[in-house]
């Protein structure tokens, strides 16, 4: 098994209605191949402790502690039971699967042990694709509506809102076919991000819009770097 560990520290400064919200974050990702068929998974452990100087946030002592694992599954028939034995002895406590390859009905009926379905979308004019959320047993969440954003191949997307004690936190999983609209991608990504929007929620994203990084082209700098999405 290939394992390639990433650190990063991040300090960040943030304004909402006028007033100063300092956020310390530190994060570790962790990505390593394993699970046939499938590309490469990511687990995100984030610890997230977040001071404010006014009543828009409540102030944390200690840091919260949330594992995400995403994977590009590429069918997720037949692989739940590898997939978790990965996992093993550290269960992640939020599940991000793009490519499930599954219709709403098949998807509902799949059993993931210790883990419910908190947020899903499912093709409905092709075939493979769709993303979906599970959430550990205990874990409070709620699902968001996104199915009028959401177009087969150009933006499939699910999003579930997450509470922890002192903090509520967006995990949004979205998926684009090769063959789909950039452009179109993009904007719906924007409309969500619009739409979904808190001064009081965290939003984090996760999934494959089938974008290579390692080739520098005028439409990635464009999109990527002239403006911030949000």
């Amino acid at each position: 098994m290939v394992k390639d560990k990433h650190k990063f520290d991040r300090q960040s400064e943030r304004r909402y209605s006028g007033e100063n919200v300092n956020i310390n974050m530190a994060c570790e990702l962790l990505i390593q191949t394993g699970v046939r068929g499938c590309s490469e998974n990511t687990p995100v452990v984030s610890n997230i402790n977040t001071n404010t100087n006014n009543g828009s946030f409540q102030q944390i002592n200690s840091p919260i502690s949330l594992t995400l694992y995403h994977q590009n599954i590429r069918g997720l028939r037949g692989k739940v039971n590898e997939l978790l034995s990965q996992c093993i002895p550290a269960f992640p406590q939020v599940l991000c699967f793009t490519e499930h390859h599954m219709n709403q009905v098949e998807l509902q009926h799949t059993f993931v042990d210790s883990y419910n379905l908190g947020a899903s979308y499912c093709r409905t004019s092709h075939v493979k694709g769709g993303v979906c959320i599970c959430v550990q047993d205990g874990l409070r969440c709620t699902n968001f509506d996104l199915a009028k954003y959401c177009k087969d191949k150009d933006f499939e997307a699910c999003a579930c809102k997450i509470y922890l004690s002192s903090q509520r936190i967006c995990i949004i999983a979205i998926y684009r076919a090769p063959s789909g609209n950039f452009d179109m991608n993009f904007t719906k990504l924007d409309n969500i991000l619009k739409h979904l929007y808190a001064p009081t929620l965290d939003l984090i994203i996760v999934g494959d819009i089938n974008i290579n990084y390692l080739v520098d082209s005028t439409r990635k700098r464009q999109k990527l770097y002239s403006k911030p999405i949000i």
